[in-house]
């Protein structure tokens, strides 16, 4: 008779739980974003190629005058679970040039080195086998920077960041990229503004 009921009973907490794991799998259908939350430390490299303006994909080619930049960043990522992301990220920028030297115009110069801080409100979107898609608007500040450019407490905001990424088996690592030719548009509070096409390459370690 003990063996029958420890048997009974093994029975029923098998049935409870997987009741329970049920549950939760229906929990995270309904709401799959539910796979990514949390807040990670991220890296970043950010190539940019700007123009006045891009013909029509699939020749997108810059019109006008423009320029290259590459950043490397890095900062905090936090996914709360529901689709929305906050990112707070500081990095490097560097514009390779040449640019014309208004104190000697026969001259050129490399490009200027800013060093800039930055806040994304994002929304993102969790996809089958763990892959997810992310972007929005960003609004950094140029914290340096050549003082003949105007850029030391410059604003700066970018919209339509789009990229697509993987979620670790684990959950604990995240990569993400900037595949498809996406226009982005730059603006700045000096009254500057440039469209440009970047290509973004991500990894994040979760930390909370």
């Amino acid at each position: 008779m003990r063996t029958q009921r420890l048997i009974v009973y093994a029975f029923v907490a098998g049935l409870g739980l997987l009741s329970a794991e049920s549950a939760m799998a229906q929990l995270n259908l309904s709401n799959p974003n539910s796979f990514l939350q949390g807040t990670y430390r991220y890296t970043m490299v950010v190539t940019c190629s700007s123009s006045s303006e891009f013909t029509a994909l699939p020749d997108l080619r810059p019109i006008g005058g423009g320029n290259a930049a590459t950043s490397h960043e890095t900062g905090l990522i936090t996914y709360n679970g529901r689709g929305d992301v906050d990112v707070d990220g500081r990095g490097i920028a560097i514009f390779p040039g040449p640019y014309p030297n208004s104190s000697a115009p026969e001259n050129t110069t490399i490009g200027p080195i800013v060093y800039d801080t930055k806040h994304c409100d994002w929304t993102y979107k969790v996809h089958g086998n763990g892959k997810f898609t992310q972007g929005g608007d960003c609004r950094g500040f140029d914290r340096t920077g050549p003082v003949q450019f105007g850029i030391p407490d410059e604003q700066v905001d970018v919209t339509n960041i789009r990229l697509e990424g993987q979620i670790g088996s684990n959950g604990l690592v995240l990569i993400w990229n900037g595949v498809a030719p996406t226009i982005e548009t730059l603006t700045t509070n000096r009254g500057f503004t440039t469209k440009r096409v970047c290509g973004y390459s991500g990894t994040a370690v979760r930390i909370q």
